[in-house]
């Protein structure tokens, strides 16, 4: 295997066991980023292989921190990434794990077994509302909030550190001030990493009921976010997702996007080929184009920085977006707004 040089760089991997998408997963969130691997993998479906993970640790020489999504979620596969964490761990390497929290104690237990725990950064939970129904909208099925509290209990119990991952929609778009008191006053946690949709998602039309914030309300809840993480002293990752005219100028000229510099993230999916991207947003958008076989060498395409990103088009929506604006918003009070990446954002107390 001939190593490319910009992978020796890469400390931090996101990894998805597998290819089965949507269509394998214990959820069936109509919003779900992993639509697309359902239907481009019906005849090759693959789950991951031990072999594969070997791979990877040689593919990776300074490798640090393994992040696993699972299949696409941890819920799916648990056994499968429990094995593949601890070849990472053997091979010194910090793993953390990300999950819907469907299962509750039982699935966390098949994950961490024998597995040693001061290796395990964090487990995230993925909680959209503290309303069952609200909840199992998001998730596609019934989802008792108490099973997936039981498992943070239990994490917490063995003290791993657990970080709470809500994804706004319209429909919970007020949901992030009870999702924060209730976890920092009754848990003691004090991290939180919000989205808004899933942006890139939209390309498929999935769902009536995943309709995107506009652009004028995020601005007023990223700002509470801001006041409210200040206040409690809590560690946030607020995404900007829309910036107003005047402050969209600045971020063309002083950001750097993740995806170009390349240098120290990375995904992979677990294909029968080993399938890495630098940003999973246009890997899964466009697949041909912004993903590689990490065997083999990569074909990543580049955008110039004074260029739109091609994502960027997706990102609002067919009820935001207008072929007459391209790439910007006009709200009702006249006042211009325009999408950027997803992971241009603000990190406090970090």
């Amino acid at each position: 295997m001939q190593l490319m040089k910009n992978l020796t760089a890469i400390t931090d991997l996101t990894l998805y066991t597998g290819n089965f998408g949507k269509s394998g997963c214990r959820c069936n969130c109509p919003g779900c980023t992993q639509t697309n691997y359902g239907k481009r993998n019906l005849f090759s479906r693959h789950q991951g292989t031990i072999e594969q993970i070997s791979e990877i640790l040689q593919t990776l020489p300074n490798l640090k921190n393994a992040y696993f999504l699972g299949n696409p979620d941890c819920s799916t596969d648990p056994k499968f990434c429990n094995k593949a964490s601890k070849l990472f761990v053997e091979n010194g390497k910090n793993v953390m794990f990300s999950t819907s929290g469907i299962g509750g104690v039982p699935v966390l237990k098949l994950i961490f077994d024998e597995l040693d725990i001061h290796s395990i950064k964090y487990v995230s939970f993925s909680i959209d509302s503290m309303n069952n129904s609200i909840e199992t909208l998001l998730k596609g099925k019934t989802f008792p909030i108490s099973s997936v509290i039981s498992g943070i209990e239990y994490c917490l119990n063995l003290n791993i550190p657990v970080k709470i991952q809500p994804t706004i929609w319209q429909i919970n778009q007020d949901s992030y001030k009870e999702i924060i008191n209730f976890f920092s006053s009754n848990y003691g946690i004090k991290w939180f990493t919000f989205h808004v949709g899933s942006l890139e998602g939209v390309k498929n039309n999935f769902s009536s009921i995943c309709h995107h914030v506009k652009p004028d309300k995020w601005i007023l809840i990223s700002e509470k976010l801001n006041s409210i993480a200040l206040e409690k002293n809590i560690r946030m990752q607020i995404p900007f997702v829309f910036l107003e005219e005047n402050n969209y100028y600045n971020y063309l000229k002083d950001f750097k996007p993740y995806c170009m510099h390349k240098n120290s993230g990375l995904q992979i999916w677990m294909e029968k080929d080993l399938r890495g991207t630098f940003c999973p947003i246009l890997g899964d958008l466009y697949p041909n184009t912004y993903s590689f076989d990490i065997a083999t060498g990569s074909k990543y395409v580049n955008f110039n920085k004074s260029t739109i990103c091609p994502a960027i088009k997706f990102l609002l929506g067919s009820e935001l977006f207008s072929e007459f604006y391209k790439n910007k918003w006009i709200s009702k009070t006249g006042k211009t707004f325009y999408p950027v990446c997803r992971f241009h954002s603000k990190k406090i107390n970090y």
